[in-house]
């Protein structure tokens, strides 16, 4: 029976055109075909692993009469269809690993008969419908990925049942209803990932007894009501990840006991009131991110005390008061992103104000290159960058360009101005349009191009300064408009010279 599994396999995906499949369907031992790596003594196959072997096609019923199987990985391959409900008669399951293929339909609810498994990864596939409340009978579950997925329905109330579970991972997926106050019961969970569904109701306030978890992510959902200051418990937290949701009320002060926290992100939301003094005690930060809420009043001196703080993300709210000159101080280290745009009566401190560029028409590569080195660490600039479409860059491609040398950079825009009395720093071309039709400051565009020294040394940046052209401020007004910069060749400032 073992080898007419191992058979109906080999037929149903296509086992001629596999990655390997050395002595499959000869009359070896079966220990000796590829990806048999266990058999016991009786000669029936304990673990077999497939992945990444080009496997193309439907699994087939047989595989359920493999009854001493403890683990099944068929991982990174080509598979199509259902999951055929008969693996749920593999009794002796420890793991198994279906990920990243293209398996569809419903989870079968058969798989909650699996009694022994501790690791199940179905994430990545094209599956639909619920999440079966049967899988909380799996009381030795360690895993359950079911990310990057179709699924739908609420999460079950069941999965809190799961006392050994130490990852939960449901992210990507259209799940609706609330997060089930059941999943406070997982004293052993550490990941929590539910990001980017269709979630709602308010975050439960028994997640604070999870004193093991070191990660929640629930953004990209429309969660409501306040953020639970129960969360503040949990002294294992390194990643909070709240952000894209419609959460209100005030930043509870307790997220300050976070102490093994490096991010912090509820961005996007609906959030009110000022930012707690205690987030200062945040020691591990590393990105703080609180851009797009209705937080008010004045930055917190203590922010400055953040001595691992990388970036800090404070646009769109509405902060007032100067900035502090500890967050001066911040903005000046290198390496460390401050973004304040969109907090209008937000001022600058004196360090933090823009000097007046200069004027030369048009200067050396050596001189611009030492300029634009003094000024990255003086100006603190924050760029706009640009793909050579026109689209906008990633994250990781724009904060990979702002910390280039100068020297290298050939792709991408930056905007920088002075805005009369506050010096702010712009990080879009529409920021920086709107800040000079306010003004009446005239762009400047400054050209580069690569030039070759003629004598076999390599190639050098040229650089020059000119008035912009009506047509390339058109340019850039519309492409700030619709989220675009101007083109690949041309990076724009907002000089301080006068309009006309």
């Amino acid at each position: 029976m073992t080898r007419a599994a191992l058979e109906a396999l080999y037929h149903s995906t296509d086992g001629p055109n596999w990655g390997q499949n050395t002595n499959w369907l000869t009359s070896a031992p079966l220990r000796e075909w590829h990806g048999v790596t266990k058999v016991d003594s009786a000669g029936r196959v304990v673990r077999l692993n497939l992945r990444k072997n080009w496997l193309a096609g439907a699994i087939p019923p047989e595989l359920g009469s493999l009854t001493e199987l403890k683990v099944l990985d068929l991982r990174a391959n080509a598979l199509t269809g259902p999951i055929p409900p008969e693996l749920g008669d593999l009794t002796s399951l420890e793991r198994l690993y279906l990920h990243y293929n293209n398996l569809a339909d419903p989870i079968p609810p058969e798989l909650g008969n699996l009694v022994r498994l501790k690791w199940l990864y179905l994430s990545n596939n094209a599956l639909t419908g619920p999440i079966p409340p049967e899988l909380g009978n799996l009381t030795e579950l360690e895993r359950l990925y079911l990310g990057d997925n179709t699924l739908t329905g609420p999460i079950p109330a069941e999965i809190g049942k799961l006392g050994c579970l130490e990852r939960l991972l449901l992210g990507k997926n259209e799940l609706t209803g609330q997060l089930p106050p059941e999943l406070g019961n997982l004293t052993s969970l550490k990941w929590l990932y539910s990001y980017a569904n269709q979630l709602s109701g308010s975050l439960p306030p028994q997640l604070g007894r999870l004193s093991s978890l070191e990660r929640l992510s629930v953004g990209g959902n429309t969660l409501t009501g306040p953020i639970p200051p129960e969360i503040g418990g949990l002294a294992s937290l390194e990643r909070l990840l709240l952000g894209k949701n419609e959460l209100t009320g005030q930043l509870p002060p307790e997220l300050g006991n976070l102490t093994s926290l490096w991010k912090l992100d509820v961005s996007d939301n609906a959030l009110t009131g000022p930012i707690p003094r205690s987030f200062g005690s945040l020691a591990s930060l590393m990105w703080l991110h609180l851009a797009s809420n209705a937080l008010a009043g004045p930055i917190p001196l203590e922010l400055g005390n953040l001595g691992q703080l990388r970036g800090l993300y404070l646009s769109d709210n509405a902060l007032t008061g100067p900035i502090p000159p500890e967050i001066s101080n911040f903005a000046r280290q290198p390496g460390r992103v401050l973004v304040l745009d969109g907090n209008d009566t937000l001022r600058a401190s004196e360090s933090l104000r823009t000097p007046t560029p200069p004027r030369e028409t048009q200067l050396s590569t050596a001189a611009l290159e030492q300029q634009q080195h003094e000024r990255m660490a003086q100006w603190r600039v924050w760029y706009y960058t640009c793909t050579g479409d026109g689209e906008k860059a990633s994250w990781r491609d724009r904060f990979r360009w702002r910390h280039r040398e100068p020297a290298a950079t050939s792709v991408g825009e930056w905007a920088d101005h002075r805005r009369g009395d506050c010096g702010i720093r712009h990080a879009s071309p529409g920021s920086a349009r709107v800040c000079a039709e306010k003004h009446g400051l005239r762009p400047v565009a400054v050209e580069g191009r690569w030039v070759d020294d003629g004598e076999g040394g390599g190639r050098s940046r040229e650089y020059r300064r000119r008035p912009m052209t009506t047509d390339e401020w058109t340019a850039a007004r519309e492409g700030a408009r619709r989220g675009r910069g101007i083109s690949r060749t041309i990076t724009f400032r907002v000089d301080s010279e006068d309009a006309g």
